[in-house]
């Protein structure tokens, strides 16, 4: 159908076509939809389109607006509007059913269900987008997408809220006034009341929010935001790591068994002061003014005043936030990020770390100093103290990082870092880009666990190494000893130091040289070769080919698959050779309870390790059985060039 009009006698017919229509027809602006209206224009002229039997593939009616360049759903007198990802059925007058089937609906992440009616608004088939579905006064069914953060606001009536596949979904109470009771269960049903009255269920819910009532929000075993709103609230987070959010009011913040908790003031402008106590009650203080009670907290998140946040014998974990912050981790081992302003951090005993990860593309200056005190500097700006801080990490800058006599973690990030170790046994991770790494005095490590490239360097003692990541010059190394690689087929390749190579997966290659080496092939079929020295060689899962090399080697394995497949080249009694167990290692895993190596000699036995000679009787299988047929093995390791095994060939 295809009709043509001008002006505002053209607009009043088609208003007064689509009356009927108002609370059953979408408006979605220039969209095709389902039961929709839409429009399109070009320099002259605009046509609007009608789908009034929900198959796109056809259209109902095309109507015509010479010189017209836009219109709205109040021009057309329609109620039910769809556009920049939302679509409010507010004023719909019959039950409403939505769901995301339809292509139409893909770009749709907000719908304001009818106020009047019953809605389903089940959002299971939409998996581009996280979802906010709002509900009417009605009993109202909604459903969260299978994504991660969908927010569920029932409104008045027996809602049922179910968040979906997804994790953090909310269940929002904001919008009430009085008092809101809610439990959660998981995948199981709680119930919410409101104003002492049985409301809502919900159900794979992992986050709450209250409303402006004393309301009480109690999470599950699994990781749960849980904020207050307005009131005096008391929050429970029971297992799993949750974060607490009491927001306005003398609120009751209480983590739970478990996990590591976190309460939040990051919306405070006022001086932030609490002092940890292992779990006992400690009262946290707002501008000077008591305001809440921390129970079973062990983090804790400042806004942006001068805070001062204390913890305890645990490992505790402090956001400062803007302002001039104190931050103090006395025992245990911390996380504390001062954010921005001039902070004071004090790790305190144990291992501590001080985190610059939010700070972007700044360049970060840090250095530690042997009595345990540090200077920060921020794009050239000093800006934090630190105190017993023994790790740094930092963000995407141009990071300078230096640290003491202690044993140091630093982990640049992105950018073109420079760390450098100093004395003690360091851990240095650069992250992307091109990185120098020193160690300095020590046993120190370089770090490439989440890089899925090919790792390939040969180590030079204190000569600077080039790294190459996949196939490309990377990082340049000097007094490093220690290397630890990603699942990438990588290449590690000692000096005469004492070296310890992890390829992790992938199938590598790893090479000690001289010194006493220790190297772990990880899965994969790996190629150890330990060189001159006395060394350990575990080649973890996969078949895997071991070179002890000269001097007395060790061949290691902790379980019982890890042996299977593997071939010992040159196992040498007479200098020293042999096979390490697992003081726990279990020979038979599939037998209740541990079940320790069991050597037979030549004869096969049951539940035991036995050899056997094949070829020329000089090539030896080490056979192994863990379900009682000595007929199947589970276990074939090879040893070419041997005849024979005794039981003090082995170390178990």
């Amino acid at each position: 159908m295809d009709l043509s009009g001008n002006g505002s006698d053209a607009l009043q017919a088609l208003r007064s076509m689509l009356s009927p229509f108002s609370s059953v027809l979408v408006f979605s602006g220039p969209d095709p939809f389902r039961y929709g209206v839409w429009f399109s224009r070009d320099a002259n002229n605009l046509d609007i389109f009608i789908d009034a039997d929900g198959d796109l593939r056809t259209v109902e009616a095309r109507y015509r607006f010479p010189g017209v360049k836009s219109i709205s759903a109040d021009d057309l007198g329609l109620v039910i509007t769809a556009g920049d990802g939302h679509l409010n059925l507010a004023e719909a007058s019959s039950p409403v059913a939505v769901d995301w089937r339809d292509a139409s609906m893909a770009s749709i992440t907000t719908v304001d269900g009818a106020l009047h009616v019953p809605n389903v608004l089940d959002a299971s088939q939409q998996i581009h987008h996280a979802v906010d579905l709002v509900g009417g006064h009605g009993d109202d069914l909604l459903i969260g997408s299978p994504l991660s953060h969908d927010i569920l606001r029932g409104g008045t009536g027996a809602d049922q809220l179910d968040g979906g596949l997804g994790s953090y979904d909310t269940a929002s109470y904001s919008d009430r006034q009085e008092p809101v009771l809610a439990v959660l269960r998981g995948p199981l049903e709680g119930v919410a009341f409101v104003g002492g009255r049985s409301e809502d269920t919900l159900k794979n819910i992992e986050s709450l929010e209250g409303g402006d009532g004393d309301d009480a929000l109690v999470g599950d075993d699994e990781p749960n935001y849980l904020c207050g709103g307005k009131g005096d609230d008391t929050l429970r987070g029971r297992g799993g790591n949750d974060d607490l959010h009491g927001g306005e009011g003398k609120d009751l913040l209480d983590g739970g068994e478990g996990g590591r908790d976190t309460a939040i003031y990051r919306e405070k402008n006022e001086a932030v002061v609490v002092s940890l106590d292992n779990g006992a009650d400690a009262i946290v203080y707002v501008g000077g003014v008591a305001e809440d009670t921390l129970r079973r907290i062990e983090c804790v998140e400042g806004g942006d005043g001068h805070d001062v946040l204390v913890g305890d014998t645990r490992h505790n974990m402090f956001w400062g936030n803007g302002g001039d912050d104190v931050l103090m981790g006395r025992e245990g081992n911390d996380l504390l990020d001062g954010g921005e302003g001039k902070d004071v951090l004090d790790g305190g005993s144990g291992d501590d770390t001080a985190l610059y990860t939010k700070r972007g593309t700044a360049a970060v200056y840090v250095l530690l100093n042997d009595s345990g005190d540090g200077l920060a500097y921020v794009n050239g700006v000093h800006e934090d103290l630190l105190r017993s801080v023994e790790n740094i990490v930092t963000g995407a800058g141009h990071d300078h990082l230096i640290g003491n006599d202690r044993d140091n973690q630093l982990s640049g990030g992105a950018g073109r870092d420079v760390l450098f170790g100093g004395a003690g046994n360091d851990v240095l991770n650069g992250g992307l880009d091109h990185d120098t790494l020193d160690g300095g005095i020590g046993v120190d490590r370089a770090l490439y666990s989440d890089r899925t490239g090919d790792v390939v360097v040969t180590l030079n003692g204190s000569t600077h190494a080039h790294v190459r990541i996949g196939g490309l010059v990377e990082d340049s190394l000097r007094n490093i000893e220690q290397l630890q690689a990603g699942s990438g087929n990588d290449q590690l390749t000692g000096d005469d130091r004492n070296n310890w190579f992890d390829g992790q997966g992938g199938r590598d290659v790893l090479r000690g040289r001289g010194g006493n080496d220790t190297l772990y092939g990880g899965d994969g079929e790996d190629i150890l070769d330990g060189g001159a020295g006395h060394d350990f060689l575990f080649g973890g899962q996969g078949a895997d080919t071991l070179t002890g090399g000269s001097g007395a080697d060790m061949f290691g394995y902790f379980r019982l698959w890890d042996m299977h497949g593997d071939t010992i080249m040159d196992f040498n009694r007479t200098q020293g050779d042999r096979i390490w167990l697992y003081d726990r290692f279990d020979a038979s895993p599939d037998r209740i309870g541990w079940q320790p190596f069991k050597f037979s000699g030549a004869t096969a036995t049951p539940y035991s390790f036995w050899y056997h000679l094949v070829d020329d009787e000089d090539d030896l299988i080490l056979i192994g059985d863990s379900d009682g047929d000595v007929e199947t093995w589970e276990v074939a390791l090879s040893i070419p060039g041997v005849s024979s095994l005794y039981q003090s060939d082995f170390v178990a």
